[in-house]
Formats: C-alpha cells, sequence, structure tokens
C-alpha cells in the first residue's frame, strides 16, 4: 500500500505526499481535457525524490493495462477494468447503480433459509421462467417488492435471476422457497442458514457468515491493517461474509456481538453465540 511505503521512507509524510499526489493528478486531468477534449481515462506516471517531491514522468489517454494483469492482488485489476464500463454507462444515461433501501433493521439482525418450494405453488404461478422466488405477505412488504418483479438473487457466489410469487401457507419470517428451476442454480447452497448482506429495489444479497476474533480494538485495527481490508474483500468475491470482532464485545444475555465489517459497526452473530453455548 502507497501509504505504507510512504511511511518507511517519509516517515510522518506520508499524508502530506499523498494529498500532493492527488492534487496533482486532479490538476493534470483537468488540464489534459481543457486541451484535448474529453478522455475520460488517464495513464499518470509519478516520481517522489529523495526530499519527498512529487515529479510527473509522463501522462498517456486510453492508457494499457497490461501491467495490472500481473499483480497477484486482482482485486486491483477488476477495478481498473470495471470502471470505464462504468463510466461508459453514465454517460449514455443509464442507471446500473442499484437503490439500496431503508428496510425494517430485524430483516438484516436474522438468518435466512431457502426451501424448495411444492410443485403446485409453481404451477398455480403460470409463470414462464419457472425460476421463482415465493415470499410471503410480510416477507413482500418489508423487501418492498411485488409479484411478478424479476430480481437477481445472490447466494453465496452464485447469482440468478428470479421472478417474485407470493404464497400464503407459510408466515414464518426467516424461511423462503425457491422452485425447483431456481434452485438447480444454486448448486452449492444446501439449505444452511445464511446472513442477508444487501437489499435494493433489484437485488438481494445473502451470504454465509464467518466471524474472526482479535484480541485489538477493531477500529484501529482495521484501520491500520491492509491485509485485514483485503481479506474481507476477498473473502465477499468468494461469497463469504467476513468479519471480525473482540471477545469482550459478546452481550451474552442478549446473545449479540458488536463486530466490524467494512470499518462499521455490525450487531449480529446470533450463531456464533449460539456455537460458543453449544460448546
Amino acid at each position: 500500500r502507497l501509504s505504507d511505503v510512504l511511511a518507511l521512507y517519509f516517515p510522518l509524510r506520508e499524508k502530506e505526499i499523498i494529498q500532493k499526489i492527488e492534487f496533482l493528478a486532479e490538476m493534470i486531468g483537468y488540464a489534459m481535457e481543457d486541451k484535448y477534449g474529453y478522455l475520460g481515462e488517464l495513464g499518470i506516471d509519478l516520481g517522489i525524490d529523495v526530499n519527498g517531491k512529487v515529479w510527473v514522468i509522463e501522462v498517456n489517454g486510453r492508457p494499457l493495462k497490461v501491467s495490472f494483469n500481473l499483480l497477484r492482488d486482482k482485486t486491483v485489476s477488476k477495478v481498473i477494468h470495471k470502471n470505464p464500463i462504468t463510466l461508459g454507462f453514465s454517460l449514455t444515461g443509464f442507471n446500473i447503480m442499484p437503490k439500496f433501501r431503508a428496510l425494517p433493521p430485524q430483516i438484516f439482525s436474522s438468518l435466512y433459509t431457502f426451501k424448495p418450494a411444492p410443485q403446485d405453488w409453481v404451477v398455480s404461478t403460470q409463470a414462464p421462467t419457472g425460476k421463482l422466488l415465493f415470499l410471503n405477505p410480510s416477507q413482500k412488504s418489508d423487501f418492498k417488492f411485488r409479484a411478478g418483479q424479476k430480481v437477481h438473487l445472490q447466494i453465496g457466489f452464485s447469482s440468478i435471476e428470479v421472478e417474485i410469487a407470493i404464497q400464503t401457507l407459510d408466515s414464518r419470517a426467516n424461511t423462503m422457497f425457491l422452485s425447483q428451476e431456481a434452485l438447480i442454480e444454486l448448486p452449492y447452497y444446501h439449505g444452511e442458514k445464511i446472513s442477508l448482506i444487501a437489499a435494493s429495489d433489484r437485488q438481494l444479497i445473502l451470504q454465509p457468515t464467518v466471524g474472526m476474533t482479535i484480541s485489538h480494538e477493531p477500529d484501529p485495527f482495521y484501520d491500520e491493517i491492509y491485509e485485514m481490508k483485503k481479506s474481507v474483500l476477498m473473502a465477499l468475491e468468494k461469497g463469504v461474509f467476513f468479519f471480525y470482532f473482540c471477545l469482550d464485545q459478546i452481550d451474552w444475555d442478549r446473545e449479540e456481538v458488536c463486530s466490524q465489517v467494512y470499518g462499521r459497526p455490525l450487531v449480529y452473530a446470533e450463531f456464533l453465540v449460539r456455537r460458543f453455548y453449544q460448546n
């Protein structure tokens, strides 16, 4: 990480130098577009001398990205290749970002299970695709979906498009039903309880949850250790919701743990506390 390298060679000046880099890159971008018109993407090669002064080596429009493909950290490469695509969608007026809604907090503090839907439910919907997600009226209201709506359902790293259908025979809040055609396309899900990670107007993301104990306070630990941040993101790419916490943050009476996810508090780990009780 750049700040780690700068801290090694320019102690206590890393923030100052990073600010200079960001300011210089922004000014270069404005100057290039004033002269050549809209570019959208630039490759700027910079150097830092022994005194900490930032120098411009060269600037390229439409930069090649071959060298990034050689990095072991594929997350960086993915972001660099994805940005021009996202920019293109934005310039053409397409809204590709899901609208995340304010949903009842209790739906994020529970574990969910998906079960096979009875065949007569599927037949009664007369849906052409057969890939159906059945919600009861309470779930439909909580998620703010409507019958017949198409949404992307992600469980772990498998994702499919399903059509929302309504069933009134099972009112359990934490159980949803999938048609057999939908379950076939989720080969790695075998009925486990999983956490709801995110919900938007056209997406549901649920993933298995893994918690790791640490001996430090989460906030400074998270801010200082780059590898921990990468571990969280890499786990998410593999379909695992990873978080960390201190043992002294467990509320044994309420069966909750104040943990950290992406640098923000997350109060939830019922499964983990129950495991502790059992062991």
